[in-house]
């Protein structure tokens, strides 16, 4: 997984539509079209490999197998991803979805410190800076996230 392209990802909320599906797994679906997107183009994923990595990311103990398979239907549903013959692989319409996400989410941050930054400030220092603010901000506040998500208790 390349860990500089997951650190882009974190704060970017993929646009899918909410539907009747439940938050919970809309919230794994979005973990894990994000960790399939940092993968090498083509290469599959197993469901097994999913779960133990969306519980690393979000910081829990476990996600059940079932709840990356619900993510995954959802996520297949839409067409962003697909069985392959040992795993899961995003689709060219999932990464296409997740280039332009990420390419959205970068004019709207550049928009944000253009606004609220002097030009005098070298502009990718500033986007780093602001990205690894983002990560620090979520990593801190995104436990309780994962606490509410997977009914657990949040760190103390």
């Amino acid at each position: 997984m390349k860990s500089e392209l997951l650190d882009d990802l974190v704060a970017v909320n993929l646009k899918y539509s909410a539907g009747a599906r439940p938050l919970r797994t809309r919230a794994i679906a979005q973990v894990v079209a994000k960790m399939l997107y940092t993968e090498p183009p083509g290469e599959e994923t197993e469901s097994g490999s999913l779960a133990e990595n969306v519980g690393l990311v979000c910081g829990v103990d476990k996600v059940e197998i079932g709840e990356v398979a619900d993510a995954l239907a959802l996520l297949e549903g839409f067409g962003l991803v697909e069985k392959a013959a040992v795993g899961w692989k995003l689709s060219a319409k999932g990464t296409k979805e997740i280039d332009v996400d990420l390419k959205r989410s970068r004019v709207v941050a550049d928009s944000v410190l253009n606004r609220h930054f002097p030009k005098t400030i070298a502009r990718q220092e500033l986007r780093t800076w602001f990205r690894d603010s983002c990560v620090d901000f979520f990593g801190q506040y995104g436990a309780y996230w994962a606490a509410t998500i997977f009914r657990t208790s949040p760190p103390e």
